[in-house]
């Protein structure tokens, strides 16, 4: 392709850096602020809170303060730019930092936004989200209610990973 890196490119960079933050923290952040950078550049909204969803992930893996920050930035542009579905994967993640640093009710909201902006089968996945933050309580009593249909979703989906 002439000309660099294309819009589809940038997204392709952040969904790459996401997948990498598990295996290697320090190259997905490496991988993100590029995909960032690319976005911007292209001027591609989706693209953006693809990198920052990502960027914060990698953060938050190595423990870097920012990575709250990052999320919320997420947030913001997904909002200010329309991108539902986008928005609302960066608020489970944001649901999650808030959970680990305490803040359950605002995890719960977070959560709860998050789940009318997504289809069926990534609520079912948001079910994950939401035992996590029930963990972080200290919440065992209420963490099966609503699971077996989750679980039920997601085995229709052939999801085995979530």
């Amino acid at each position: 392709m002439t000309g660099g890196v294309g819009e589809e490119d940038a997204l392709e960079l952040a969904q790459s850096a996401f997948e990498l933050v598990e295996a290697d923290a320090a190259a997905a952040a490496a991988l993100a602020e590029r995909a960032l950078g690319v976005a911007r550049r292209r001027r591609h909204p989706e693209a953006v809170v693809a990198a920052l969803h990502a960027l914060s992930f990698a953060q938050h893996e190595l423990g870097d303060r920012r990575a709250m920050r990052t999320i919320r930035r997420a947030v913001r542009c997904g909002e200010r730019h329309g991108l539902t579905r986008r928005t609302a994967l960066a608020r489970r993640r944001l649901a999650h930092d808030l959970a680990s640093r305490g803040a359950i009710a605002a995890a719960i909201r977070e959560l709860e936004l998050a789940r009318a902006g997504l289809d069926p089968h990534e609520q079912a996945r948001s079910e994950v989200f939401r035992i996590g933050v029930l963990w972080f309580a200290g919440t065992t009593t209420d963490t099966l209610e609503g699971t077996d249909g989750a679980l039920a979703t997601l085995r229709e989906r052939g999801d085995a990973f979530w």
